[in-house]
């Protein structure tokens, strides 16, 4: 079969919901994505998902964007964009999880909570008003980042501060 990456991306959401005998609306529910957005992208009235909200999908459904873009080999990837070079599936998958790699070393202290199986206040103690000066050094070095009212921590910050990431 043959899809632009849209189309995969709505057959493979089916198909995980199927696999599970769960509609994908229970999954979104414990994924905490918002039920809209995702009907909405199945329904094709938006084309796109954004990758912040495929990752939660896939939290709620216990797996990783990797595993979510393991398409079977039956499946043809085509690039309906004509502004740029179709390529081979292989090369359009690597080139989406390459891209998603990055993402999955950045989280929210709930994420991180999460992944690294300790309280959220624990994480959260790091960045108290007196230890300024430490923040700092952690966002000149791009191990953190103030965006709103949340902090967003690298991979490599939780490693520093908590140690390896749990298996």
């Amino acid at each position: 079969m043959s899809f632009n990456i849209d189309q995969a991306v709505r057959e493979r959401i089916t198909e995980i919901a199927k696999s599970r005998n769960e509609s994908i609306t229970k999954i979104t529910g414990r994924a905490g994505v918002n039920q809209s957005t995702i009907s909405q992208f199945m329904v094709g009235e938006t084309q796109t998902l954004r990758v912040n909200t495929l990752y939660n999908f896939c939290l709620g459904c216990g797996m990783s964007l990797s595993e979510f873009f393991n398409f079977d080999s039956d499946v043809t990837i085509v690039n309906e964009d004509k502004k740029s070079p179709a390529g081979t599936n292989n090369e359009i998958i690597n080139d989406i999880l390459n891209s998603l790699n990055i993402i999955q070393d950045v989280m929210t202290i709930n994420e991180a909570s999460v992944r690294w199986n300790i309280s959220f206040e624990t994480i959260k103690s790091k960045f108290k008003a007196r230890k300024t000066e430490q923040i700092a050094i952690w966002e000149k070095y791009g191990l953190v980042k103030k965006s709103g009212k949340s902090w967003l921590l690298t991979k490599q910050f939780m490693e520093l501060n908590f140690g390896e990431e749990p298996q």
